[in-house]
């Protein structure tokens, strides 16, 4: 039978896409609930993580209640990172995000913990933790020497990091590690055990001994210290926190020595039996056994059969892996240990008698444990016994030179009946040093001047070496007598010409070192003063030349100088030779450490009198003169106007159409003018005499005319002076200084002569308005009505008395007038009629000096 292949229909096709998506839809909601609870699992059991590294922290810490941050413990390395990152991202939280800032509280409840972990969405307080670990607290151990405290500034370590000590201990919070920089003053907190101090104050760049400093900070004890010192840090209202392992150790570790007495080891060289003696040191909570040489050999033991003897650290030979040494002697011996900071036990003695002498007994050479500079004889061979004896004489060598350890060197110990041993001296120590330690003092800080002179204070430092045995006392004074102060700097803060300090320095053998440096400071500068010797005039100023000389005070002037106005140099003197009113002199002193001085005076000196004029004190004058007759009736007057030469020439007067548009507008409607001519010239005088005075270098001159001061003197009010036709007058100018001019005048009097013009027009008018103008003043007079108007005098002039004499300008009908201001009339009106009329003339004598 055939079959036949036949594929999905379409409603079957169907069934099949709906019952996929149903699967799927299954899976995939299995797969989130799955890893859902995944994820949830992973976060608890690093919530238990972090739990169980809290305890940890608060066992190592001694905490007793305490929050601090999961950044804090990634940080302290309780826990791994798993991002290497500045940001708090360092721990990731399965269920998204980071836990860095999760909060940890702890508490202890008898003997456990009670530990409860929560989120913190504001990171503060990991973020306080982060900066908080970035704080590096030092401890720097220190002893005191002569009540001075000296430390070591070989950091024994920082924060939790640090190494035992047997001295007290000071820390150091560098202030370069802090959150804000540059902090001046700061407010910090320690805390030691139950001991709280805080310190409100300035902070040191560097390990100080002064303890005022906030940073710093002493843990001292006479025994023993194990713990954490916890340094909180307030900076603008946040508090960080730090904490510093102490370790100090000063009590004395023990030693407990044993042997088998049954026991006995046949020594391989020697062919006899030693015993061996047993160590095991004890150091309770302290450093431990065991001290760590150059080499990094740990040495814990040390075994002597000499009860007055001392170890130092130096003579620990015995390890602490090994523990045990042999005894090849019958005897008492002391045994002690040493712990890993120094100290050394008290001894313990063991007693060995049971060591037999079957064979010859090598007689080992002394070892010189001590420093000596002396020659050190050493002896060794065969050790005489009760039995057979030693067949040679015992073997001494002497060493002369620098020697701290012997080569290892071997010899046969042999008795009288033949029998021998090998023996061995190994690491002989003989410590012979006869060379002195050697020093030098430098100068570590201070300002050198000129000619190793010092400007300022001198710190000077002590530095020494010692080939061999090491150092056991220096100093640095100024006594020529060896002074051993532990001091190793001092400083030289006043003024010398020069003092010698002395370095000593002595080695473990006894050897001397010494060394010296002279030293020269001078931090005062000179002074300086300028003096002027010269003929003083007045107001401090100079009426010869000036000699400036400079005094100088102060040690050591190596250098004076005056330097003149323009800057050429000069010694120490100098003359100012020519007129000044502000000359500058610099005087300039050093000394021979280069310091200088400066001084300066400000001279005046003027020798030139000053330049006297006297002379008669006149103006100037210009105008024009224009006689105007205005319209109108006969009875009006006649004026005279006077028009200055500026506005004359700006108007253009010359011209008769201007001139007379202008008296239009200015005087009113006229009827005619004359023109008499324009006056110019200096020869105005006051009647006064003046003083005139120039000085080429002051700008105060004192005026004196006769017995008077001042510049003007007034003829007219001198009446001894109006009494003369000429008088003789003396004009003194003095200057700012003195100096003195003067200038004498004869001044004479004079008749001013006056001319009436030889011809005027009259016109004639009726009797009752006559206007009489005087040719002098130019004033204007009306007769009364009923003179007689048109008649004249024989001589053709109005007003006369027919004797050449003439009424005031004011006269009236008739009579004699006043002579007293003689003056021609005359006279005019509004009238046609007109004819000229021959003048005679006139003269007034007005009493004027020229």
């Amino acid at each position: 039978m055939e079959k036949k292949n036949k594929g999905f229909t379409i409603p079957e096709l169907l069934a099949v896409i709906v019952i996929i998506g149903i699967l799927v839809t299954i899976a995939s909601a299995s797969y989130n609930g799955i890893s859902k609870t995944l994820k949830e699992k992973t976060y608890q059991n690093k919530i238990n993580l972090i739990k169980t590294k809290a305890v940890e922290y608060a066992t190592d810490n001694n905490v007793d209640a305490e929050t601090i941050s999961v950044a804090k413990l990634l940080n302290e390395g309780y826990l791994e990172l798993e991002n290497d990152t500045e940001a708090n991202e360092k721990l990731n939280n399965p269920n998204g995000g980071y836990l860095d800032c999760y909060q940890v509280s702890i508490n202890k409840n008898i003997d456990d913990y009670d530990i409860n972990v929560t989120s913190d969405d504001t990171c503060n307080m990991a973020n306080l933790d982060n900066a908080s670990s970035k704080i590096t607290i030092y401890a720097y151990e220190t002893e005191k020497v002569n009540n001075n405290v000296q430390i070591n500034y070989e950091a024994l370590g920082s924060n939790n990091n640090t190494k035992w000590t047997n001295k007290d201990v000071y820390l150091f919070i560098d202030p370069k590690t802090l959150p804000v920089e540059e902090l001046s003053n700061v407010k910090i907190t320690w805390t030691l055990n139950n001991e709280i101090i805080t310190k409100n104050g300035n902070l040191t760049d560097s390990v100080s001994s002064n303890l005022d400093y906030a940073n710093i900070y002493q843990v001292e004890t006479n025994y023993l210290y194990n713990a954490m010192v916890t340094a909180q840090i307030e900076i603008d209202g946040k508090r960080y926190s730090q904490k510093a392992s102490v370790k100090i150790d000063k009590e004395k570790p023990s030693v407990a020595l044993d042997f088998n007495a049954s026991y006995e080891k046949m020594d391989e060289q020697t062919r006899r039996a030693t015993k061996i003696i047993n160590f095991n040191g004890s150091d309770g909570s302290g450093s431990g056994i065991g001290l760590t040489k150059e080499n990094n050999t740990v040495v814990g033991y040390f075994l002597t059969d000499d009860a007055t003897y001392v170890p130092s650290a130096s003579d620990f030979n015995i390890t602490t892996e090994a523990h045990q040494t042999n005894a090849y002697e019958n005897g008492t011996y002391y045994g002690y240990t040493i712990d890993a900071v120094g100290n050394i036990s008290n001894p313990t003695s063991i007693n060995i008698d049971n060591v037999t002498y079957d064979l010859p007994v090598c007689l080992l050479p002394n070892a010189n444990k001590t420093w000596t500079n002396k020659d050190y004889t050493y002896t060794y061979g065969c050790k005489n016994d009760k039995g057979t004896g030693c067949s040679y004489e015992l073997i001494s060598k002497t060493v002369t030179t620098d020697t701290d350890t012997l080569p290892d060197f071997e010899w046969k110990a042999t008795d009288n009946t033949g029998n021998s041993v090998n023996c061995e001296s190994k690491g002989l120590s003989v410590k012979v040093d006869k060379t002195a330690p050697t020093c030098n003092i430098t100068v570590i800080s201070g300002t050198l001047g000129r000619n190793n002179w010092y400007t300022t204070d001198v710190k000077l430092a002590l530095n020494y070496s010692d080939n061999l045995s090491g150092i056991a006392a220096y100093g640095i004074t100024t006594s020529t007598n060896a002074d051993f102060n532990s001091e190793k700097e001092t400083t030289l803060n006043f003024d010398t010409p020069g003092i010698t300090y002395y370095g000593y320095v002595k080695d473990n053998a006894g050897n001397v070192g010494t060394c010296n440096i002279t030293v020269k400071r001078l931090t005062t500068p000179p002074t300086c003063n300028l003096s002027l010797s010269g003929t003083k005039g007045n107001n401090n100023w100079y009426r010869s030349n000036v000699a400036v000389t400079m005094q100088t005070n102060g040690y050591g002037i190596s250098e004076k100088k005056i330097y003149s106005p323009n800057g050429a140099v000069n010694n120490d003197y100098y003359t100012l030779t020519y007129d000044t009113n502000n000359a500058t002199i610099t005087g300039n002193v050093t000394n021979e450490a280069g310091l200088t001085g400066t001084c300066s005076t400000i001279i005046k000196r003027d020798v030139t009198p000053p330049v006297a004029t006297l002379r008669m004190k006149t103006t100037h004058y210009c105008y024009h003169t224009i006689n105007v007759t205005t319209s109108g009736g006969c009875g009006d007057s006649s004026s005279s106007r006077d028009i200055d030469c500026t506005t004359w020439d700006n108007k253009g007067f010359n011209n008769s159409s201007t001139l007379n548009s202008y008296l239009s507008s200015n005087v009113g409607s006229y009827k005619s003018y004359s023109y008499k001519g324009k006056t110019e010239g200096d020869n105005v005088s006051y009647n006064q005499a003046e003083l005139v005075c120039s000085d080429n270098m002051t700008t105060n001159v004192s005026y004196k005319i006769g017995n008077k001061s001042g510049a003007i003197y007034d003829l007219d009010s001198d009446s001894n002076a109006r009494s003369k036709t000429n008088y003789t007058m003396t004009g003194t100018c003095t200057d700012e200084a003195g100096n003195q001019a003067s200038s004498s005048k004869n001044f004479y009097r004079y008749e001013d002569e006056q001319y009436c013009e030889k011809t005027h027009t009259e016109y004639t008018c009726d009797s009752t308005h006559i206007e009489v103008t005087n040719c002098d003043d130019g004033k204007n007079y009306t007769t009364s009505s009923g003179n007689n108007c048109g008649g004249a005098d024989s001589n053709g002039e109005y007003g006369s008395n027919g004797d050449g004499s003439y009424y005031d300008c004011g006269w009236g009908s008739g009579g004699s007038g006043s002579t007293s201001d003689c003056g021609h009339v005359n006279e005019v009106c509004d009238h046609e009629t007109s004819y000229e009329v021959s003048d005679g003339f006139y003269k007034c004598a007005d009493n004027k000096w020229r």
